[in-house]
Order: structure tokens, then sequence, then C-alpha cells
């Protein structure tokens, strides 16, 4: 199984009232759970769907983590291979190579740290593999997991307030996710 979870656990109450302008200039970013299932794996940060404890935050950026998918997303057709550097590690990336029309992911270790960028489109030889390996799923449920979560975190925006999908973060990713290239 291929899952992304996200639950928006930070500045709930703050968000409620704001404005998209006020976001744009003092907020930018969407914090709270995400989890990413790779078959019995998981990446990402503790995640869970109880009632939060008084003060429990979630501590990833939840709009990088899906800029990082939808821009894979969009590249793995015509690059065959993808990697990105996983948000708040130190050396964890995703790896995702199109093999016909599965993609095979990876979890891999940039035990050099030679690689500066968050994301490329080329094969690095300088990874470090850790489990899983070789996890298989077809490219169509790939994309349809990424576009569900997608979907599912501007709903989630909206319900806590609708001036939140006017903002330049949530604009950037909806234009990710209408510019798949074939």
């Amino acid at each position: 199984m291929f899952k992304i979870k996200l639950r928006i656990t930070n500045g709930i109450d703050e968000l409620k009232t704001m404005t998209s302008g006020y976001f744009d200039k003092e907020w930018s970013n969407i914090e709270g759970f995400i989890e990413v299932e790779i078959g019995e794996h998981k990446e990402g940060c503790y995640y869970h769907e109880n009632p939060l404890q008084p003060g429990e935050v979630g501590a990833e950026l939840i709009n990088w983590w899906l800029e990082l998918f939808l821009k894979c997303a969009n590249h793995i057709k015509k690059a065959k291979y993808v990697a990105f550097h996983e948000p708040d590690t130190a050396n964890r990336w995703l790896e995702f190579k199109l093999i016909d029309d599965m993609i095979v992911i990876n979890v891999a270790l940039d035990t050099k740290q030679v690689k500066k960028d968050f994301f490329i489109s080329e094969v690095c030889d300088d990874f470090t593999y850790i489990e899983p390996t070789g996890f298989k799923i077809s490219l169509n449920d790939f994309f349809s997991e990424i576009d569900d979560a997608a979907k599912v975190f501007f709903d989630k925006l909206g319900d806590i307030n609708l001036e939140l999908l006017k903002t330049k973060m949530v604009i950037e990713l909806l234009n990710l996710t209408q510019t798949r290239q074939g």
C-alpha cells in the first residue's frame, strides 16, 4: 500500500480568522502530521487521528511535502527517475523510478551528503538504500494517491477558513496539480 496521510494541527484557531494576505506575509506554511505509508513502512512524522492532547502539535510542513510529491508526479513520466530529500531530515531521501507503468519506491540515505538540491531527476550513485526497497505501485495508483492527498489538504484548509484557499502557497500547489506532464 502507498498512502499519504495528513492532518493540520498547528495554529488552527489563528488560521480560522486569518486573511490570505496575512497568511502570505506572516505564515506561508501549514504544519501538522504527515505520514507516508510504503507497504508496511512509514516515513514522515508521527501521525494519529485521535483528539489532540493539550499542547500537541505536528512538526511537518505539510505543504512542502505535497509540493515535493506533486513535482514528482509532474516529472516522473518524462524523467523516469525522481528523488526528493525528506523535509526536516539530515540525509533521508525518497526515490521513485518509472519502469514500464510501475513506480518503484526506495528509501535512501545520502551518506556522502553531496546533494544540495531537495529535488533531483537524475540517478544518484551516492545513495545507500534502507528498507523498504523495491516497493512497487502502478503509475495510475501513484498519481491518484498524490492527487487525493492534495484534495484532502485543500478540503481541510477550506473547512478551516476559505480565505486560506486564496493564499500564494495554495495557488502554487493548485498550479502543480494542473501541470502534469505527459
